[in-house]
């Protein structure tokens, strides 16, 4: 983990990003990781009531703004 970005977790899988979140265990408490599926892209992880969301990140712009979407990383 860089020190600069506690936040981002790099190449871990998403049972590993779910159990780091549970351990957690506090609505709002985030990661962001590397997509297991799309190359290239991070996901941004995020408990809300216990659950956690995903939302991919994926690099590339149009426009000027990056592109962001839901999948399934």
């Amino acid at each position: 983990l860089d020190s600069r970005f506690p936040f981002y977790h790099g190449n871990i899988t998403r049972k590993t990003c779910e159990e780091l979140l549970s351990k957690k265990g506090k609505d709002g408490s985030f990661l962001l990781r590397e997509s297991e599926s799309v190359a290239g892209a991070l996901c941004l992880c995020v408990l809300q009531s216990q659950v956690e969301v995903i939302t991919s990140l994926k690099g590339g712009t149009q426009d000027a703004l990056h592109t962001v979407g839901m999948v399934v990383c």
